[in-house]
């Protein structure tokens, strides 16, 4: 499985997110995978790559965001632990790395996962009834292709 960065730019509106994002991946190698909003205004941008690239990135989002104004914080996670992607439902990686890491959570992680999931196609009883396999499986199919950084 291939390993990530995972590097975060933490603004105070999207007037200055939208610009130091848009620095950030001019200036690297990298993919931005979403954006949340907070409270107050403030908002956060996430990047993947390889560590050089998203600490580059990073630094170059940083400065645009303090010139507008609006940097709040930023920081580059240089290779995260595979919980963490896994618990960030925006992180998209490709069908057979997802079943590779959900090869390696238990049920119970699983479970816990799978409810976190919009449109999880089973329900109910019959949701703790399913084997690992067809967990894993319909928690593929949920998240869909994604890509690879």
């Amino acid at each position: 499985m291939k390993t990530y960065a995972l590097g975060m730019i933490e603004t105070i509106g999207l007037t200055s997110l939208i610009p130091a994002l848009d620095e950030a991946v001019k200036a690297a190698n990298v993919k931005v995978v979403k954006y949340e909003k907070a409270d107050a205004g403030i908002v956060t941008g996430y990047m993947i790559g390889d560590v050089a690239s998203v600490q580059a990135a990073v630094d170059s989002g940083v400065r645009i965001a303090k010139q507008l104004g609006g940097y709040r914080s930023s920081k580059v996670i240089a290779k995260p632990a595979e919980s963490v992607f896994n618990l960030l439902e925006f992180f998209r990686v490709p069908k057979q790395d997802k079943r590779d890491i959900f090869q390696k959570l238990t049920v119970a992680e699983l479970q816990k996962l799978a409810k976190g999931m919009k449109d999880f196609p089973v329900k109910g009883r019959e949701f703790y009834k399913l084997k690992k396999a067809e967990l894993i499986e319909a928690m593929v199919k949920v998240a869909g292709d994604g890509y690879e950084a």
